[in-house]
């Protein structure tokens, strides 16, 4: 089963929040495996650390339960937020297998070079598991990322580390990406990391059009959808519609909501603002 991420109204707490009761009752007896994604895709959410040992704490009540950690933004955090590795917490570190990415560290997606860090019982179970995929990966590449991530530590571009300099230029384009959204009309909420931007799109008139026609990925239509096959089809701007990260019964959730990412070229961005104002005609 899966435990959305709420939003709450501007002001009003965290702008994105997890329901730890909610996720408490989601567990049986016959549950297994947890997955904790922070910082969040999509909604850019940062778990502190009071949030962290909250989901600790369900954990410790459930020992027959193993955390997988997906910390493939860890190092892309905003506004003097700290990313806290969950299994460095008190009792966590023998349940605990922390995955992560040279993909989104070092822009280099196509790589398809990853790691994961964890007691030898369970990292032994991934390699066995794992092994057909590891077979299949470029050698030089895999040594390309063990360099990289030690280079990462040294001073860069006038940066204490490559990790600083990362998270200044992000925070930069962010701002780059949320100014062009807000002077197009929408509401942004401004991510605590990675570099998703999730608006909310409820000021736009969707065509009527959009609403009325399906696809093979989307047979029901839902707003998301619509909306982004609109702003790619008449704007020229393409986002991903966050229902596609949501169970069928959660997808309203986000009905009125588009991600758009910032991790791009600052002509991209550049276009991309010129062009989200065509949506003032539309609100």
């Amino acid at each position: 089963m899966y435990v959305p991420l709420r939003s709450s109204p501007k002001g009003e707490g965290p702008a994105w929040a997890l329901d730890t009761e909610e996720l408490e009752a989601g567990i049986t007896e016959r549950t297994r495996v947890f997955i904790l994604n922070t910082p969040h895709n999509p909604t850019g959410k940062v778990m502190d650390a009071a949030e962290m040992e909250q989901v600790a704490a369900v954990m410790r009540r459930h020992p027959q339960v193993v955390v997988i950690c997906d910390e493939v933004y860890e190092h892309m955090t905003y506004d003097d937020r700290t990313h806290t590795q969950f299994p460095t917490l008190p009792g966590m570190w023998d349940r605990s297998v922390t995955v992560s990415s040279a993909g989104k560290t070092f822009s280099t997606t196509g790589w398809k070079i990853g790691w994961v860090v964890g007691p030898a019982p369970l990292v032994k179970g991934v390699a066995l598991v794992n092994q057909w995929v590891q077979f299949s990966v470029c050698t030089p590449l895999q040594q390309a990322v063990a360099w990289s991530l030690q280079e990462a530590q040294q001073e860069y571009e006038g940066f204490q580390t490559y990790f600083h300099y990362l998270r200044a230029e992000y925070l930069r384009k962010r701002g780059l990406l949320c100014d062009a959204l807000e002077a197009a009309g929408l509401q942004v909420v401004p991510p605590e990391g990675g570099f998703f931007v999730m608006a909310d799109t409820s000021s736009v008139q969707v065509p009527d059009k959009y609403m009325q026609e399906s696809t093979a990925a989307c047979p029901t239509m839902t707003r998301d959808w619509a909306f982004c096959r609109f702003l790619t089809c008449e704007v020229g701007v393409t986002a991903i519609p966050p229902s596609a990260f949501y169970q069928p019964s959660d997808k309203h959730l986000v009905a009125n909501f588009a991600r758009f990412a910032f991790c791009k070229q600052d002509e991209s961005l550049k276009q991309a603002a010129e062009r989200l104002l065509e949506l003032q005609k539309h609100t």
